[in-house]
């Protein structure tokens, strides 16, 4: 700037000598031109000299204040840049310290809870038990019966970005490409430290569901206010055979819940995911399942699982078995958020999941609400006398090939959210398949004190699970006693 303003003053300097040193009457030969100025010009280039220099004083006066101001303010954004590396490399720190302990074997100060590694054996249990595994084979996207929706480009104004704008953090968002995402083989050996590339939250879930995308797949993982609940309904979900995703649960403030929120940390620029469930006691990490949700399927998909309404197909037929299993899960478990079955509410179709390998039917947010039969005994028996009732009547619609109007409304959810009706022929399916999965749990011996080691060890947790209160073994094996009765049907 200081040169800028020399070089003006002596601009305007020339000039005024230009035109002070002329004579009006007998203008010398060299400096002729200058006749051509008016006299109010002399005046004005006197001024304009005479303004420039106070200009010079006042700029020049000033310039030390300024420049001591730059350096301290460039001074204060290099402190803070120290003070955020130094965050950065203790979070490092501290996770590291962390993985050192478990590859060490040594205790960290707060140990991991028992009911982790009680819940897991537990649910590897139940899955040799039904006849599959917790370890997850590649899928060959090629072969997949339903093919995920292209995902559509954005507007010309979105893909380019104003050249004006600088590039921060938030701009860097970490998206999981839904169409070839591939699951993680396993969620038990997690390298939190290393393995992480992104983290992508997902439009459900209120308690917040993440996408956890690394190096091996992707895993979800989710924070549940009932995370109780949805593990013991899902201990259910596998014993009535049903596809289920495999599930840990996670206490944050212990030596994996810490790697794992340090990881978010680091690979999550927006900071969605360690502000939402860093606050919670417990997470749920979660198999990843390349699926389509009922909420989000048109008929073509349903007619490529099911078949021709009227003219199924034998893994149609096998799939419409499924949905009746499902559907004695949650009158087993007082779960009325799928379908209103004998519920009186309209449904929620995100929570029925078709896998599009096969279209098998998948079991996802699942939970129980046990009804107190000592403050609320009235209530309690009138759900026993609904659930018998069900299932007295549908044993002799099914036998008769007729549909029952509680699984009309069943029928009418498909029609109204996805423009797809499997007919009576398919309600009658859906029946036999609730009744032959309340058949197979008497042929196994199902009992309470089953229903009761599930609680206890999601009982071991520190601290308790939240949810687990919803809990009751009792509840659950009397609505199954309930709708056994005393037939041998069933």
């Amino acid at each position: 700037v200081p040169q800028c303003l020399n070089i003006t003053i002596i601009i305007n300097t020339v000039l005024l000598l230009f035109c002070l040193s002329g004579n009006r009457s007998e203008p010398p030969t060299h400096f002729g031109w200058c006749n051509l100025f008016p006299r109010t010009l002399d005046a004005s280039c006197v001024s304009l000299g005479r303004y420039w220099k106070r200009q010079v004083h006042v700029v020049m006066a000033s310039w030390p204040a300024k420049e001591e101001e730059s350096e301290r303010v460039t001074q204060r954004l290099l402190d803070n840049a120290n003070t955020m590396s130094s965050v950065k490399k203790r979070l490092l720190a501290q996770a590291a310290a962390f993985l050192e302990q478990q590859d060490a074997g040594v205790s960290p100060e707060v140990e991991e809870s028992r009911g982790s590694d009680a819940a897991w054996q537990l649910l590897k249990a139940l899955k040799v038990q039904a006849g599959t595994s917790v370890e997850l084979a590649r899928v060959d996207l090629q072969l997949e019966l339903l093919r995920p929706s292209q995902k559509q480009s954005a507007p010309a104004s979105e893909e380019q970005p104003s050249r004006f704008k600088w590039k921060t953090s938030l701009d860097e968002k970490f998206e999981v490409d839904f169409a070839v995402a591939q699951p993680r083989h396993n969620i038990f050996d997690i390298k939190w430290a290393t393995e992480l590339k992104g983290v992508h939250r997902s439009d459900a879930g209120s308690e917040g569901v993440y996408f956890v995308g690394c190096q091996e797949g992707v895993f979800v993982v989710k924070g549940s206010r009932n995370l109780g609940a949805e593990a013991f309904a899902s201990f259910l979900a596998i014993r009535l055979g049903l596809d289920t995703p495999n599930f840990r649960v996670i206490t944050t403030k212990a030596a994996e819940g810490a790697a794992m929120m340090a990881s978010f940390r680091e690979v999550d620029a927006l900071g969605l995911s360690y502000t939402s469930l860093g606050s919670q006691t417990h997470l749920l990490l979660k198999d990843f399942v390349r699926g389509e949700s009922l909420s989000k399927m048109n008929e073509s998909q349903l007619v490529a699982i099911f078949g021709t309404p009227g003219y199924f197909t034998e893994t149609g037929k096998a799939r419409l078995e499924e949905l009746g299993h499902l559907l004695l899960l949650d009158v087993l478990c007082n779960n009325g958020d799928r379908f209103p079955l004998i519920w009186d509410n309209r449904g929620n179709p995100g929570n029925v999941m078709f896998r599009r390998t096969a279209g098998e039917v998948v079991a996802i947010d699942n939970s129980v609400v046990s009804l107190d039969k000592t403050s609320a005994p009235d209530v309690y028996e009138a759900y026993l006398a609904k659930a018998a009732e069900l299932v007295a009547t549908l044993r002799e619609h099914t036998s008769n090939g007729t549909e029952h109007p509680r699984f009309h409304l069943v029928r009418d959810k498909f029609i109204e959210f996805c423009n797809f009706d499997y007919l009576e022929a398919g309600s009658v399916a859906v029946q036999l398949g609730f009744l032959n999965a309340l058949k197979q749990l008497k042929a196994t011996n199902f009992s309470q004190e089953e229903l009761q080691q599930w609680t206890d060890a999601l009982s071991t947790f520190q601290p308790t699970l939240v949810g687990l209160h919803l809990v009751s073994p009792q509840f659950v094996f009397d609505v199954y006693s309930a709708c056994v009765g005393e037939s041998d049907d069933c």
